[in-house]
C-alpha cells in the first residue's frame, strides 16, 4: 500500500504525467467495426477534451535501467502500439475528429518512481491499427468458419534477424565453423 501512495505523489509532482493523465479517466469507447460487423472496445486510462488519449504504465525494471529503451521494449513486447491504435480510432469513430496525440507514462515502481512519457506517433498508430484490423479480419474468419486455429497448426522455421545472423556468421569464421 506503501508503494502505491509513494507511486502516487511522484505522478502527482511530474508535470509531465499530470498533464497526460489529467483527462477524463477510464473512459469506455465502443464501436462497430464497419469490415467485419464486430464491436470494438478500447478503454485508454484517461481522454482528454482537448483531443489525447493515454495509458499508464507500472513497469518493474527488474536489474534494467528505467529508461526509454526499457520502455519501447515494453510496448514492443507488449504490442502498446494496437492498444493506443484501438483508443485513436475510437476517439475519431465517436468524435468525428482524430486525437491530437496518444502515448503512455511508464512509472518504475523503484524508489523515487521516476516518469517516462512515451507518444506513439501517428506512423506507429497506423501500424497498430493495421494489426487491429487484421487481428479483427482473423476473428470474423474463425466465428464465421467455426474453426479456431491452433498454436501449432502451421508449423514455423526459426531465422536470426540479419543483424544477429551476420554477427553469429562473423563469429563462426573467427573459429572456422562457418557453414
Amino acid at each position: 500500500m506503501q508503494m502505491i501512495r509513494d507511486m502516487g505523489k511522484a505522478l502527482a509532482i511530474d508535470p509531465m504525467a499530470v498533464s497526460l493523465l489529467g483527462g477524463m479517466p477510464e473512459i469506455t469507447m465502443a464501436w462497430k467495426d464497419p469490415a467485419t460487423d464486430l464491436w470494438c472496445l478500447a478503454r485508454p486510462d484517461q481522454v482528454s477534451e482537448d483531443g489525447y488519449a493515454g495509458d499508464y504504465k507500472k513497469i518493474s525494471p527488474q536489474g534494467a535501467p528505467f529508461d526509454k529503451d526499457l520502455c519501447y521494449r515494453a510496448i514492443r513486447k507488449h504490442r502498446y502500439d494496437m492498444q493506443m491504435g484501438f483508443a485513436h480510432e475510437g476517439f475519431e469513430v465517436l468524435t468525428g475528429n482524430q486525437p491530437e496525440a496518444v502515448g503512455l507514462i511508464f512509472q518504475s515502481d523503484r524508489r523515487p518512481h521516476f516518469c517516462i512519457p512515451v507518444e506513439i506517433p501517428e506512423e506507429e498508430v497506423s501500424i497498430g491499427r493495421f494489426y487491429n484490423h487484421k487481428n479483427l479480419r482473423r476473428f470474423r474468419e474463425c466465428l464465421d468458419s467455426g474453426h479456431w486455429q491452433e498454436p501449432g497448426e502451421h508449423p514455423g522455421i526459426f531465422r536470426w534477424s540479419d543483424d544477429e545472423r551476420e554477427r553469429i556468421l562473423e563469429e563462426m569464421n573467427t573459429a572456422g565453423t562457418a557453414p
